[in-house]
């Protein structure tokens, strides 16, 4: 790569990537006496034209450019003290590193977490300490590394991103990181990791792995920091927060093993309140009008990933795309209506205008916000609910995922709220590449290959399993399929729409079951409907039937209903807050039931109350709770969660 400046008029490599490996070979080889003084000379020319372009345009703060060169700033400075630019360079490299030390990240993307990360590890090595590499951040990498990663023993290719791409990169990051903390499960991972990537080879042993990998460094270095010393610790793959609701924002719902594995995957992540600066900075030089700042998605509440058994069947967009798009619509692959995630408009596609152009005319990053209103596990189903704050398109969408331990399959419920009167366009996309409709709201999608940029068939999916989507019916949407072109190759996402008015205050919600499905497997289809409801747009209730089981769910959306005391604690009571769902009634914010002939098991979230055909099954008992005045007011408070099984009716 040739780059031209007004400091530079040819450098002989880019100022960022290259110059790391070509100056610690640089630094190796002169140590060792293998240099004379002439071909030293030649390596501090081409350095110096080399690392010229960084000073002229610096791209700091905690991303992996800005941490890049810093360290070839400071490797320069190291490698040629006596240039009369070295001190120059070594000042300016070590007040970028400052920007990133005892830092969050801001970047979302599988592809450039661990090369961050490794240009941090290896400028500690070379100009800091050890201590910086056991910060409370450096530990939060270092887990949340961890738990990104699946059974099937990749990445999930979230935000910039390519499948598996940067495998070998995180290797290298986690055998540094259990060595420094001793920490089995790191160095697991690590193997977890390279093993996939052999497999992916076609080589048991893992040679080949080497002739085909960009970039050899990162797996000697890997090689150098592993210690034999303290033994691997196999991980768990079951439902768990990926590592937190603040900074990570992502979550993980499955278990079970091999062929039974189950693994869901979703990025909740907004760009955040911190590291305004280098927010602004990127915002303001560089192009990135359809990033999520810097190297996201507009994937907020978009599922990752799912596998079932070796078989992947959800996976995301993809990077963008460097060769022809081959008529990709604007936006690719960064752009929400990319994602398999609820995609919210204003207005109305025009007459004969489908679904995805009308979502295209705004391709650029919608900046949202984000928060956890749950994440709870149960012995028989784990379940989590994720909230956008759409200002833009003036709605709150609401995304619960449960996941139903025992069978294997997830429920997907998708609410829209109104912040203002107006028209809005509201559809769940589901990305898969051979589509088909089985009957009415019930489709069969599965995944053949996963395309990378320069190869259209990179991954070999594993035919094992296909995925069943059964669409609740709603008389307010259309469900039906779209074509485009998604992740460097022809897809087909399936949909469940609304478009139309909305008042201020009012929902729609949208249910859908993913059912991973072995070919030749059963062909009974659950049956998936809303249960009626009292209290309209406060809340909504699911009802599948299957295989002899019913369940009932019920959730919530509206938490401030009910509030009649606003200057009391608590502000409700069971009877303001209660919302009627036909046989259920409840002020639960999540609530889970199923039934066996005369008996009823519940499950509980935030509840002072649960009744079933009018008998009442669970109700906290009353307090006294102190008021701001010091009086005391006799009141139910919430319990958090709750279980029971119960006999409605003698038999």
């Amino acid at each position: 790569m040739i780059l031209r400046s007004g400091r530079s008029p040819i450098a002989p490599m880019d100022g960022m990537f290259r110059p790391t490996y070509y100056l610690r070979a640089y630094l190796g080889l002169k140590e060792e006496g293998y240099l004379s003084q002439e071909q030293q000379d030649l390596c501090e020319k081409a350095v110096e034209r080399s690392i010229g372009a960084i000073t002229e345009y610096l791209d700091w703060g905690p991303q992996n450019r800005g941490m890049i060169k810093a360290l070839n700033l400071s490797l320069a400075a190291k490698a040629f003290p006596k240039n009369a630019k070295a001190s120059h360079w070594g000042k300016l490299g070590k007040l970028m590193a400052e920007e990133n030390i005892e830092q969050w990240s801001i970047e979302d993307a599988q592809i450039y977490l661990p090369v961050w990360l490794d240009a941090y590890i290896m400028y500690q090595d070379y100009f800091g300490s050890e201590e910086a590499l056991l910060t409370p951040q450096m530990r939060f990498y270092y887990d949340y590394i961890k738990k990104l990663t699946t059974p099937l023993g990749v990445i999930p290719d979230f935000g910039d991103a390519r499948w598996m791409n940067s495998t070998e990169a995180y290797i290298c990051c986690m055998e540094r990181a259990a060595t420094l903390t001793g920490d089995g499960q790191l160095r697991y991972t690590a193997r977890l990791l390279w093993e996939k990537y052999c497999e992916c080879t076609g080589d048991e042993a893992g040679y080949a792995a080497f002739d085909k990998l960009k970039n050899i460094t990162f797996l000697a270095d890997a090689m150098q920091y592993r210690d034999e010393a303290f033994a691997e610790k196999p991980l768990f793959f079951t439902s768990a927060q990926v590592p937190d609701d603040l900074i990570g924002k992502k979550y993980r719902l499955g278990g079970g093993e091999g062929e039974d594995v189950r693994f869901l995957f979703l990025n909740y992540r907004d760009e955040g309140n911190y590291a305004f600066l280098p927010r602004q900075y990127i915002r303001e030089t560089i192009v990135v009008s359809h990033e999520k700042t810097h190297h996201g998605h507009g994937d907020e509440n978009a599922v990752i990933q799912l596998q079932a058994g070796h078989s992947i069947l959800l996976h995301d967009a993809g990077y963008r795309e460097t060769k022809d798009a081959k008529g990709a619509l604007p936006g690719h692959y960064r752009a929400d209506f990319f994602h398999n995630k609820m995609v919210i408009r204003s207005g109305a596609p025009k007459q004969e205008q489908s679904l995805l152009p009308f979502f295209a005319q705004e391709p650029e990053y919608n900046r949202v916000c984000t928060e956890k209103i749950y994440f709870s596990q149960f012995d028989i189903f784990d379940v989590a609910r994720t909230r956008i704050h759409d200002e833009k398109h003036k709605a709150v969408q609401d995304r619960t995922v449960v996941y139903f331990k025992q069978h294997g399959f997830y429920l997907v419920c998708d609410t829209v709220t109104a912040m203002q009167d107006g028209i809005f366009t509201a559809a769940g996309l589901y990305y898969g590449q051979e589509v088909s409709q089985i009957q009415k709201g019930i489709f069969k999608s599965q995944i053949k290959y996963i395309a990378s940029d320069d190869d259209e068939k990179a991954y070999q999916n594993d035919p094992a399993y296909h995925l069943k989507l059964v669409f609740a019916p709603n008389a307010l949407c259309i469900t039906d399929t779209a074509a485009t072109r998604r992740n460097y190759q022809h897809e087909t996402a399936v949909f469940q729409c609304f478009s139309g008015h909305l008042k201020k205050g009012q929902t729609v919600t949208t249910a859908c079951l993913l059912m991973p499905q072995k070919e030749g497997g059963p062909e009974e289809c659950p049956r998936l409907e809303f249960l009626p409801i009292v209290q309209e747009d406060k809340g909504y209730g699911v009802r599948i039937a299957w295989q002899g089981h019913t369940w009932l769910l019920t959730d919530k959306l509206d938490l401030d209903w009910g509030n009649i005391y606003p200057e009391k604690r608590p502000v409700s009571t069971a009877a303001s807050a209660g919302i009627d769902y036909g046989n259920v009634y409840t002020d639960a914010v999540f609530s889970f039931a199923e039934l066996f002939g005369n008996r009823i098991q519940y499950r509980l979230l935030d509840a002072t109350q649960y009744s079933y055909a009018g008998k009442v099954l669970f109700q906290t008992p009353e307090t006294d709770m102190i008021q701001p005045d010091m009086s005391l007011k006799r009141r139910a408070s919430r319990w958090n969660k709750w279980y029971d099984e119960q006999i409605l009716t003698k038999e």
